[in-house]
């Protein structure tokens, strides 16, 4: 997390109330200046390790930070303003057990705005690149490669034998660091998406503050970036 104090108690809240209650969690702060340590400091649930990054270093190494950390079977990512369905590792849990051979499984979502209200129809078009399903781990390289990420970022539940042999996030991406962590799984292994509306994923109206908001400068890093991870991944 990083400056998110006004959105991260309905996260770690909604964390919290799951209904799969053997977890840990293991909160970054990365270097925030907001009041972030004053509300992680009115939790005392016993499940919970928060590590504080000194300066700023941006999502990929905060998030290999955390991964250092981990000391379960299953890797869970959370980021700071969206919020979980009650069921939401309940769900995926029990598939990954069913499913042994699967190295990763995500969900659908639905969409909120910044209130938290429901927004699906204010960002239709955002909300059906999340509504895509390909079966093949054919299929989704080719998807990445030719079309890009449809997979959404904070649904995702990675084995950690898996993240052992495909490493953590490339610290060089900045804005499709998710879509080439899945590139690198898939390769190895299958991935799933279970239909089900599993997350609240929070827009919002700034696009500067969405991480992979549709700003022009935005919108050219993730082209460059998609042109060297496609470059790479043939390679």
């Amino acid at each position: 997390t990083y400056n998110r104090a006004h959105t991260l108690k309905a996260t770690i809240d909604s964390i919290l109330a799951q209904t799969y209650t053997d977890f840990e969690l293991i909160l970054v702060d990365d270097g925030s200046t907001d009041r972030t340590q004053e509300l992680l400091a009115e939790y005392s649930d016993e499940r919970i390790r928060s590590y504080v990054l000194e300066e700023n270093s941006f999502y990929c190494a905060a998030a290999n930070f955390g991964l250092t950390k981990v000391r379960g079977d299953y890797i869970a990512f959370a980021t700071s303003d969206d919020v979980w369905n009650l069921r939401k590792l309940e769900r995926q849990l029990d598939y990954m057990e069913k499913r042994k051979d699967c190295g990763a499984c995500f969900t659908f979502v639905h969409l909120i705005d910044e209130n938290g209200d429901n927004a699906d129809e204010k960002y239709k078009d955002m909300l059906n690149v999340f509504r895509k399903l390909y079966y093949s781990r054919r299929d989704w390289i080719q998807r990445f490669i030719f079309e890009g990420n449809c997979l959404c970022h904070p649904t995702a539940v990675v084995r950690k034998e898996v993240l052992d042999k495909v490493g953590g996030y490339h610290v060089f991406y900045s804005l499709l660091a998710d879509m080439e962590l899945w590139l690198r799984i898939v390769r190895y292994y299958p991935i799933h998406v279970i239909e089900e509306d599993l997350l609240g994923y929070r827009m919002f109206e700034d696009q500067t503050k969405q991480v992979s908001g549709a700003t022009e400068k935005k919108r050219t890093k993730s082209l460059n970036e998609h042109m060297i991870i496609r470059n790479n991944f043939i390679n």
